[in-house]
């Protein structure tokens, strides 16, 4: 079962860390993402800095459960509140499917890996 739990941890904090870092600087996507969906700009610096520190906590939770088990809380919480957002636009199932599977992975990995 620890294979399992490491390669999610790689996967999930990897894919956060690329996201987290593209919303911090100011990828372009991003921006116009939070401005379609009328948020504030600084929200977007907000979430990715939780994505960046999430995908952190990840990393470490190679050395400890708790550590893990924090990551993929923050990780399910942010994949909730963007689903509402996704949801809140009536935007289409392709665009919300990189959230939803960020925050299956989070999920699964926090029922499989994280402190009891």
């Amino acid at each position: 079962m620890s294979v399992i739990i490491f390669v999610l941890q790689i996967i999930l904090g990897v894919a956060l860390l690329i996201v987290g870092t593209g919303k911090l600087t100011g990828v372009r996507m991003y921006v116009n993402s939070f401005r379609r969906w009328r948020l504030p700009q600084s929200f977007r610096i907000v979430v990715g800095g939780l994505e960046v520190f999430a995908s952190l906590l990840l990393f470490a939770g190679m050395y400890s459960d708790l550590f893990l088990t924090f990551g993929a809380l923050i990780s399910v919480g942010i994949s909730i509140g963007g689903i509402l957002v996704h949801l809140s636009v009536k935007d289409r199932m392709q665009e919300m499917l990189p959230i939803i599977l960020i925050g299956s992975l989070a999920f699964i990995l926090l029922l499989i890996g994280g402190i009891g």
